[in-house]
């Protein structure tokens, strides 16, 4: 990852209008499956559901986290 690039990252996860495990678990390796990681990223798609929901003409919305060194890119498609 190059850390000069505010939108690198080592891992993406992309859900279609909510979390879903199987997609989370797809997307890293087990080793960052963890529940710690799972409660962020559920908590992350929470607040940009709420953003979608108050801007009706965004459909796609994509936020980073960071987590045990690494760098986790999350999407959210709306319908």
């Amino acid at each position: 990852m190059n850390t000069n690039d505010a939108f690198a990252y080592d891992y993406e996860m992309s859900f279609q209008n909510n979390f879903d495990q199987l997609v989370f678990e797809q997307s890293i390796p087990e080793e960052y499956a963890t529940t710690e990681l799972k409660d962020i990223v559920t908590s992350t798609l929470g607040s940009m559901e709420t953003v979608l929901q108050l801007h009706s003409g965004i459909k796609r919305f994509t936020s980073y986290v960071d987590h045990l060194g690494k760098r986790f890119r999350i999407t959210l498609i709306h319908d």
